[in-house]
């Protein structure tokens, strides 16, 4: 049967333990001069070696054949089976799913028998922050007052939700969250055991990414050499943890000092790949954290940090290229932002507010960013004409132009896009990869301003926007945002009112508007969206709404 690799590599002895050698030598010089505590609480992050350590704790009291050191033989009939839990006299007890005072109650019933086989009964609860108040209670005179041959063992990850008068009674050893470079060399430890080829780098990344649960590192290494089939590199790694490693935080950063442009694709790549705004947020944060400290106070300041070898040099030598002040704003904006990504920010609006921090304070340009990636690559942003296809080159340019100037995000959003003239009309074909930029694009207030530039500078009637087999077509004379058709928006006359704009909203600047008649109540809904910048998005019907038992009576719902 198949093990584990956390169970199959779980420590037998002391000395295995990783990270929590405090914990470690005050049971060792416990169980040397026998004053061996009643009870103990074992508190920590997960995967810090809590529940390990009360095995080894039991092994240690019942060993036949205990070392001078107070190491457990692993040999003896007691420790063996204490290591495939099959000791009668060792009960573990989940305290998430045994939480009442019945379960408490039977516990106790069988406190006071005598050992089957070995020298000590010991408890070891797990999560005993769970139990209710009521099993707290019944469990209280027991744990103050034990008989001699019982040991209980209290793990949980919240110390603070175990009553006052419970940890009062035990010896409380706090666990440490382990440092990343001790998690690496025990996975490579691992891997060398395994057989398993590995690249340091994907060691580094998984290790971070366990937050100082070696449990997690080694599920995710179990996980990894799955995936690269017994070979570990990052790009296994990133695939397996959604991207946004350090590695690729590391080129983003310095692609957004020399090349913006290159740098927002490969934002744009990473999210579209599905990683999180949070992860990015928090992966940001770290970096920008650990330039700013290199910056400001040196190499002597990155003993302090997680880093392996690499990342060292990486830091020393961009650090110097970066304005410590905008490190810190950097760092307060990804702080900012942390919070909005844990509520559903969407990840176009992140980026506008992103492009628009590094905009502003490094005031990149953005054509000459151009210039120089088009002068390296020495290749046309368009497909050159063929038959029946005209050709559009000089005229998407100036479109591009227009656009990096008046409107950033539409000119990224379109940079990857294929374009062609046809017939009159602007084909642009967005990769299948891409459909945060169809979307863009697609949008209200970027379609308008697209249509009017290919009708200036393309003399095109129309723009049709593809993706994936779906095709939007723009016509200038009718806003995309409402989704209705054009004999529908004018067979009405308008007699309502004009509405008065609040004096509140009359010094705030309006967008332009397109021209149109509409139907009186949707007239009235568009001035009202107007003074807050807004847009109808989705018009439905009354009959399609009755058909869905939705609205009645001739109403239009607006979304």
């Amino acid at each position: 049967m198949y093990i584990a690799l956390y169970r199959k590599y779980r420590p037998q002895r002391f000395s295995e333990v990783v990270g929590q050698d405090s914990v470690v030598k005050v049971l060792k010089n416990t169980l040397r001069r026998k004053k061996v505590s009643h009870a103990y609480l074992l508190s920590g992050p997960r995967g810090s070696g809590k529940t390990t350590m009360a095995r080894l704790l039991a092994k240690a009291l019942n060993c036949e054949r205990l070392s001078d050191d107070a190491e457990p033989c692993d040999a003896c009939p007691s420790c063996q089976s204490i290591a495939r839990g099959e000791n009668l006299d060792v009960m573990e007890i989940d305290g998430a799913s045994n939480r009442g005072i019945d379960e408490v109650r039977e516990l106790k019933s069988h406190v006071a028998l005598s050992p089957f086989s070995s020298r000590y009964k010991v408890y070891i609860i797990d999560e005993v922050h769970m139990l209710t108040e009521a099993a707290f209670n019944a469990l209280l005179k027991t744990l103050e007052e034990p008989p001699a041959h019982v040991v209980f063992a209290l793990a949980t990850t919240a110390p603070h939700k175990v009553p006052v008068t419970i940890r009062s009674r035990c010896q409380h050893l706090p666990f440490q969250r382990i440092h990343t470079s001790l998690m690496v060399e025990r996975l490579q430890q691992v891997c060398a055991s395994e057989g398993v080829s590995v690249d340091e780098k994907a060691l580094w990344e998984m290790a971070r990414q366990a937050d100082g649960s070696l449990r997690d590192a080694l599920s995710f290494l179990e996980q990894a050499v799955a995936l690269g089939d017994g070979d570990l590199t990052v790009e296994v790694v990133n695939d397996l943890l959604g991207g946004g490693s350090r590695f690729e935080l590391e080129q983003l950063v310095v692609s957004l000092r020399d090349r913006p442009t290159s740098a927002l694709k490969k934002l744009k790549e990473m999210l579209n790949k599905g990683l999180s705004l949070e992860k990015l947020c928090e992966g940001l944060f770290l970096l920008f954290r650990d330039l700013w400290i290199t910056r400001e106070w040196g190499a002597a300041a990155l003993a302090g940090l997680e880093l392996s070898e690499e990342e060292t040099h990486f830091l020393l030598d961009e650090a110097p290229m970066w304005d410590t002040a905008f490190l810190r704003e950097a760092m307060r904006f990804c702080a900012n932002i942390m919070p909005k990504a844990r509520m559903g920010l969407r990840d176009d609006v992140f980026l506008g507010i992103f492009l628009d921090l590094f905009s502003d304070t490094l005031k990149l340009s953005v054509a000459e960013d151009r210039e120089t990636e088009e002068a390296e690559t020495q290749e046309p942003s368009l497909p050159p004409a063929s038959a029946g296809i005209e050709d559009a080159t000089a005229g998407w340019q100036r479109v591009m132009e227009r656009l990096s100037v008046d409107s950033f995000p539409l000119y990224c959003a379109v940079l990857s896009a294929e374009v062609r003239l046809v017939s009159g009309v602007v084909v642009i074909s967005f990769p299948d990869d891409h459909p945060f930029d169809f979307h863009a694009a697609a949008a209200a207030r970027c379609a308008g301003q697209l249509i009017s530039l290919c009708k200036k500078e393309l003399s095109a009637e129309s723009v049709k926007l593809r993706w994936e087999g779906q095709e939007v077509a723009l016509v200038p004379d009718l806003p995309l945002s409402l989704n209705l058709p054009a004999k529908e928006m004018s067979s009405t006359a308008s007699l309502a009112p004009t509405l008065a704009m609040p004096e509140a909203l009359k010094d705030r600047p309006q967008r332009k508007k397109h021209k149109l008649e509409q139907p009186d109540g949707q007239r009235q809904i568009q001035q009202i969206l107007s003074w807050f910048d807004g847009e109808i998005l989705l018009v439905k019907k009354a009959e399609e709404e009755e058909e869905i038992g939705g609205l009645e009576g001739g109403e239009m719902n607006v979304e």
